[in-house]
C-alpha cells in the first residue's frame, strides 16, 4: 500500500486549528474520524480507560448501560427475545467489537426487535462490530441500531445485516455523525405479511424520523465515508431529511436496489466521488421538497446542481471513485484485527520488526521508528529548518498530547499503549506504542 502526502488545508482538531497535512493511503483509511464528528468538540470516547471485556448478553448490557467507559466485545453476543439493550444519558465511551465477534438478534416483534439502541448520549466511538438481525419485516419495529438525540458519534467499521425496520438509523436532533468503513446489507430474504404493509422492507438508513419532526432542523448533520451497501440493500441508502448530508467515496452495489441517496423533506445532500455500480436510480430528488442536492464527480451518476448546497466546515480528501471498489470491498466492515489498530488500507507503522517507518524513508524529510518507549527520529535532509519545527504528538482524534522541541529522541514512555500520530512540520506518520 503506498502512502502519499496530500496537503488538506486547515483540519479543525478538538484542541486546536492546526495546518496540517494528512497521511492517505490509496484507500484514505486514516483510522481516524473525519468529517462531521470533527466538529463541535470532536470525539474521543472513552479514552484511555482501561477496557470491560464481555463475552455473554448479561456482562454485555450491564458494562453497555454502566459506567463502563470502554467495552470490547468478544465472541459471539445472542440478544434474547425482547432484550434490546438500551444506553441512554451518557457521555463518552467507546465500544469496540474484537475480531471475529458479533451481535445476534432473532427478534422480529414490533416491540422486542432491535439490538442498539442509543438516546441522549455524546462523544462515543464504536468500531468493528457486526450486528446481525433476523431479516426485514415491516412491523414498525426497531433496527440493528439507531441513535435517538445523541452528538458526536464515530461509527467505525462496523457491519450490518439484516435489521428488522432498517440496520442503521439516525433520529431526533441527533448531529456531528461520522460513519466510515461501513458495510450494510440483507442476505435473509425479507418477510412478508408485516402491519406496516410493505412485503420487501430492505430499507437500510434512514435519517430523520418524519417531515413533522421539524425540531431536527438545524440538525442531523451526517457524513457517511468510505461505506459500501451490498447485497439486498432496496431502499434507503440512506434516505435523509432536514440534516447535511455528505456522501463521499461510497460503493453502492445491490442489484435489487429501487434507489440509492434519497433526498427527503429540506434535506441538504452533497455527494462526490461515490460509485454507483449498475444502480437504478442513484440519487432519487423523490417528491422535491429538499433544500439542495449538488452531486459531481460519481461514478455511474450524473451531475446535480439543484439549488445551493452547503459547504462543510471540515476538509475532506476525496478519491476518484474509479479507485476506491478494490479498498472497500477488502476493508470496509468488521476488519480490524485489534482494538486499537487499523484496516490493511491504512496500517499504522509499528515498533515490531524494526526500520526506519516500516523501512520507508517519507517526504524526504524524516525517518522514524519506535524502539521501546523512544520514539526515534531521523532529519534526512539535514535541514535545520525542519529541526526547528516542534514535534507534535497526538491521538487518533487529533487532540494533542505533547507539543515538545524537535529532538532525534522522543520519550513516549508516558503514553498509554495504542495508535498515535507524530507531526512535524510537513511531516506526519502514525506509530504504535505498545
Amino acid at each position: 500500500m503506498k502512502t502519499v502526502f496530500v496537503r488538506s488545508g486547515h483540519i479543525v482538531f478538538a484542541a486546536a486549528l492546526l495546518s496540517a497535512f494528512l497521511i492517505v493511503t490509496d484507500a484514505q483509511d486514516l483510522c481516524r474520524p473525519v468529517g462531521w464528528a470533527t466538529q463541535n468538540g470532536g470525539v474521543s470516547g472513552g479514552g484511555d480507560a482501561a477496557p470491560t471485556v464481555v463475552s455473554n448478553y448479561d456482562d454485555f448490557r450491564s458494562a453497555l448501560t454502566g459506567s463502563d467507559k470502554v467495552v470490547h466485545v468478544n465472541g459471539t453476543i445472542t440478544i434474547p427475545d425482547g432484550g434490546r439493550v438500551t444506553i441512554q444519558d451518557q457521555a463518552g465511551k467507546t465500544i469496540i467489537g474484537l475480531s471475529g465477534s458479533r451481535i445476534i438478534s432473532a427478534d422480529m416483534s414490533k416491540s422486542g426487535s432491535g439490538i442498539l439502541y442509543i438516546k441522549r448520549c455524546r462523544d462515543f466511538i464504536m468500531r468493528n462490530l457486526e450486528f446481525e438481525g433476523p431479516g426485514a419485516y415491516d412491523v414498525d419495529g426497531y433496527d440493528n441500531l439507531c441513535i435517538d438525540n445523541c452528538h458526536n458519534f464515530w461509527v467505525d467499521h462496523c457491519e450490518f445485516h439484516d435489521g428488522v425496520d432498517g440496520n442503521f438509523d439516525i433520529k431526533n436532533m441527533s448531529d456531528f455523525i461520522s460513519v466510515t468503513w461501513c458495510t450494510f446489507s440483507y442476505e435473509k430474504p425479507p418477510h412478508s405479511g408485516g402491519s406496516g404493509g410493505s412485503d420487501d422492507h430492505r430499507y437500510s438508513n434512514l435519517i430523520g424520523s418524519s417531515d413533522n419532526a421539524t425540531d431536527d432542523e438545524g440538525h442531523l448533520n451526517v457524513i457517511f465515508h468510505y461505506c459500501w451497501w451490498k447485497e439486498g440493500c432496496r431502499e434507503r441508502m440512506p434516505r435523509m431529511r432536514y440534516g447535511k448530508l455528505h456522501m463521499v467515496n461510497n460503493l453502492f452495489s445491490s442489484t435489487v436496489s429501487n434507489h440509492c441517496i434519497r433526498a427527503g423533506y429540506k434535506a441538504d445532500v452533497l455527494a462526490v466521488g461515490n460509485y454507483f455500480d449498475n444502480q437504478n436510480l442513484p440519487i432519487d430528488e423523490f417528491e422535491g421538497d429538499y433544500t439542495a442536492i449538488r452531486a459531481y464527480d460519481n461514478y455511474g451518476a450524473g451531475d446535480i446542481a439543484k439549488k445551493t448546497a452547503f459547504t462543510p466546515p471540515y476538509t475532506v480528501d476525496v478519491a476518484s471513485p474509479s479507485t476506491i471498489v478494490n479498498p472497500v470491498q477488502s476493508c470496509a466492515g468488521a476488519t480490524l484485527s485489534s482494538a486499537d489498530g487499523c484496516s490493511s488500507c491504512g496500517e499504522p507503522v509499528s515498533n515490531r520488526g524494526g526500520g526506519p517507518a516500516g523501512g520507508k524513508v517519507l517526504n524526504g524529510t524524516f525517518a522514524c521508528r519506535v524502539a521501546g518507549d523512544r520514539l526515534l527520529l531521523h532529519n534526512n535532509d539535514n535541514s535545520p529548518e525542519n529541526s526547528s519545527r516542534p514535534a507534535i504528538i497526538m491521538n487518533l482524534q487529533g487532540r494533542a498530547i505533547t507539543i515538545q522541541k524537535y529532538s532525534s529522541v522522543i520519550d513516549i514512555g508516558r503514553l498509554q499503549k495504542g495508535v498515535y500520530l507524530l507531526e512535524i512540520g510537513d511531516f506526519n506518520r502514525k506509530f504504535i506504542k505498545n
